[in-house]
């Protein structure tokens, strides 16, 4: 409540009005303005107009919180939102928003939040369409030589270096590799990387993903200090920044004859776990997080379902996590085809006898996939475990996510309506499987042309 202190001066008669605003940090600061009434105002008229001044004066800095935190830096209070963020988000959303606010601050977060301006974000966010992503690696120089005079080939080079031997190959062929996998290889033949290898940079641009990600960081940020009073609006909104665009990149995935030949080799996998885990990938078309996260009990053999209900990632900070399913329609309870299903309960029965065999020593994390003692598994396991089955099917490379890819084309083509194909994939709305496999949905509506056309006019001379 605002306190008003009359003062009689010889130049006439001034109130000082202070008002104490107890500010986000948590400490209270005194803020305080003079008024002194107008010429012809009798005391009386002056005590009820000052009342009325002191009541405006105190709502205002209420509104706002306080004049301080209006000029607080962007980077300041990034901070206290990722508190707010730590409270009432997973960790892994918390992990994410640090390492963008580390890039974002880097640049705007000087700048206080009532300089912010739709041309300030603007700006920000075209520079990064121009960044590029600085990764040192290793470019072979010397390894090609090496290979051919000591008659070492790829396979070889792979076993010999722990690594697969696509790697070996690609480096082989002069394609640039990790530094970790560079020293990998000169210490498995004894030589100095240097003689191997030279370090370079290599440039790639920033995704789509991730610059929508630092414009939604920003945005909601700004909607905390707009809720807060603390900006006059959101100038991060759509209201004033234009939404982030890109090239389509072609989507990497399987052919019919690509994926069957995968399937046929796949099935006669010897390691089960290996085996079980791209069956679901290709069949199910999971996420790889939305796999590592499945359990025992999302599995109903009598129903033959499967509810995708949680995803497990890695962050090298803080180790293996588990999350809440990427958004709401993430969330889903999908059939599971009868092979895939014969495959479950064969692995079922080998991870109990794996359990047996473990005794007390077993970690029960009710886990499909785990590590051989039952804890969780990394990952970036099962895209090793996929490099290794593409190198012995003689398969060229393919990422990880082209079994997704390739899950959600095949039904398209197939003829599997749309809404069925987004709903199964865990797409928030059927357009956005639309406008990504447009493509393959053209192939598929020539051939039901092709269908119609061989139903009609079959009996035709």
């Amino acid at each position: 409540m605002a306190t008003i202190i009359k003062n009689v001066l010889k130049g006439g008669v001034s109130y000082r009005i202070q008002v104490p605003i107890t500010q986000l940090s948590g400490k209270q600061k005194t803020y305080s303005t003079t008024w002194r009434p107008p010429g012809g105002m009798t005391d009386a008229q002056a005590k009820k107009e000052v009342l009325q001044v002191a009541l405006d004066f105190e709502k205002k800095l209420r509104v706002s919180d306080n004049l301080d935190d209006r000029n607080i830096r962007f980077s300041e209070y990034s901070q206290r939102w990722l508190e707010t963020c730590a409270e009432n988000n997973s960790l892994a959303h918390l992990v994410r928003s640090k390492r963008s606010l580390t890039e974002i601050n880097a640049v705007i977060g000087h700048y206080t939040l009532t300089e912010l301006t739709p041309s300030i974000i603007q700006r920000y966010l075209d520079s990064l369409k121009k960044r590029k992503r600085q990764t040192m690696r290793a470019k072979p120089t010397g390894l090609a030589e090496f290979m051919t005079e000591n008659k070492i080939s790829a396979v070889r080079l792979g076993k010999r270096s722990g690594i697969s031997s696509r790697t070996a190959l690609s480096a082989r062929n002069g394609s640039n590799i990790t530094l970790k996998n560079a020293e990998l290889i000169a210490k498995a033949v004894g030589k100095r990387f240097s003689e191997l290898f030279e370090k370079v940079i290599d440039d790639r641009p920033l995704a789509k993903e991730t610059i929508s990600k630092y414009r939604q960081t920003i945005r909601t940020i700004l909607g905390m200090a707009k809720r807060q009073r603390l900006v006059d609006d959101n100038y991060a909104s759509s209201d004033y920044i234009l939404p982030v665009k890109s090239e389509e990149t072609e989507i990497d995935c399987f052919d019919n004859d690509k994926a069957r030949h995968f399937f046929d080799f796949l099935i006669d996998e010897p390691d089960i776990r290996k085996k079980t885990a791209l069956l679901i990938l290709l069949f199910m078309g999971l996420r790889r997080s939305e796999l590592c996260g499945l359990e025992w009990r999302d599995i109903d053999f009598n129903r033959n379902r499967m509810m995708i209900v949680r995803a497990s990632l890695y962050f090298a900070d803080y180790g293996i996590i588990t999350k809440k399913t990427k958004s709401r329609a993430s969330k889903r309870n999908l059939a599971i085809p009868s092979s895939l299903t014969e495959v479950l309960k064969e692995y079922r029965e080998w991870m109990l006898t794996q359990q047996e065999q473990y005794g007390d020593r077993w970690v029960s994390s009710d886990r499909l996939f785990c590590q051989e003692n039952g804890s969780p598994i990394n990952p970036s396991t099962i895209g090793r475990w996929f490099r290794k089955i593409l190198d012995k099917a003689g398969l060229e490379h393919y990422t990880l996510h082209s079994l997704r890819h390739t899950n959600i084309t095949l039904q398209l083509i197939a003829g599997v309506p749309l809404k069925t194909v987004s709903a199964r994939a865990g797409h928030s709305r059927s357009t956005q499987t639309l406008n990504r496999y447009s493509h393959f949905i053209q192939e598929s509506d020539e051939q039901a042309a092709e269908i119609l056309n061989n139903l009609l006019t079959k009996n035709t001379i």
